[in-house]
């Protein structure tokens, strides 16, 4: 089986977050990465990638999405990053797809910080969705806690308040974690639900993460926004 869907999911969950992305060489292979105003985003590829090592491209996650919609199960990727563009193919012993697509000013991204857990929840992805889609009128702002062995979920709109506790959450650490953070950012990173059954959302002191992880290793990182609703 080839790692082209892979990367399609890949880019699909990057352009619902960020306009462009970094590739380069991380300490797990072909890494994309972007850093924005309170929001980290990266895609690790698990499963090995054929690309040129050492390079470094900015591309827009648009473009990419756009070019892999039509990538399958059967189909691998080659990557090479020149200076001005990136040249991918995907191919299969029959047939080879190639593209080239115009870089972007870059600037390497080092790995997210290591930081000190608060709490680690481990949940299933679709849960977690259905949670979100519950308190999708209730405001861009949510209020993520952790207490009595559940998870609470809070959003305030100008017209609505609401909130949903689950307990079908695993919790490690402390409880008591509070934060406030863009809903609608962790929506659309959720719309790549297919690439884990699972979900790890790790709490820092002023920070939220959250791992999707196969093949494909996809990791969000928001900073709160503080204040309480």
């Amino acid at each position: 089986m080839g790692n082209a869907r892979h990367v399609k999911r890949a880019f699909e969950c990057l352009r619902d977050v960020v306009h462009e992305v970094t590739l380069q060489h991380g300490r797990d292979g072909l890494v994309a990465r972007a850093n924005g105003e309170g929001v980290r985003v990266q895609a690790a590829f698990l499963r090995p990638l054929e690309y040129e090592k050492g390079g470094l491209a900015a591309v827009a996650t648009d473009t990419m999405a756009r070019l892999l919609r039509t990538a399958t199960n059967e189909q691998k990727v080659r990557l090479e990053i020149g200076e001005k563009q990136v040249r991918f193919e995907m191919y299969t012993e029959q047939r080879t797809t190639r593209y080239l697509v115009p870089t972007i000013d870059a600037e390497a991204t080092g790995d997210l910080d290591e930081l000190e857990r608060l709490c680690v929840l481990t949940l299933r992805t679709e849960h977690m969705r259905s949670l979100l889609r519950d308190l999708r009128h209730a405001g861009d702002r949510m209020a993520v806690e952790v207490a009595h062995g559940a998870l609470l979920l809070v959003g305030r709109a100008d017209n609505a308040y609401g909130e949903v506790v689950s307990k079908e959450v695993h919790i490690e650490g402390e409880e008591g974690c509070y934060g406030v953070y863009s809903s609608g950012v962790l929506s659309h990173f959720l719309k790549s639900q297919h690439v884990s059954n699972d979900l790890t959302i790790v709490l820092y002191g002023s920070r939220l993460r959250m791992v999707l992880e196969s093949d494909l290793r996809l990791t969000l990182e928001l900073d709160e926004l503080g204040g309480h609703l």
